[in-house]
């Protein structure tokens, strides 16, 4: 469950809770998506940053509610390439 006001922020709810990522949430841009964890911390993944495959296929995963998490650890790349942590 989303908390902190980050439902106002236009984050929607992961759906796959239960894999022990700590993903809870998740936020669409154009050009990037963030990630929303469940420790409040919330790291941004752009096109830049790790590459429009990388983010096309987070973003595509998120909207499925599973895989976000286990595609993250499988990438080094994306596990450690996020643009900014916001949170």
């Amino acid at each position: 469950m989303l908390s902190s006001g980050w439902e106002d922020l236009g984050t929607r709810p992961y759906q796959d809770t239960s894999d022990g990522s700590g993903i809870i949430g998740y936020e669409l841009g154009e050009d990037f998506i963030d990630v929303y964890f469940a420790d409040h911390a919330c790291h941004r993944y752009s096109n830049l940053s790790v590459g429009v495959l990388h983010v096309e296929s987070m973003k595509a995963l998120a909207e499925l509610g599973q895989g976000l998490g286990a595609y993250m650890q499988a990438h080094p790349a994306v596990r450690t390439g996020y643009m900014v942590k916001l949170r």
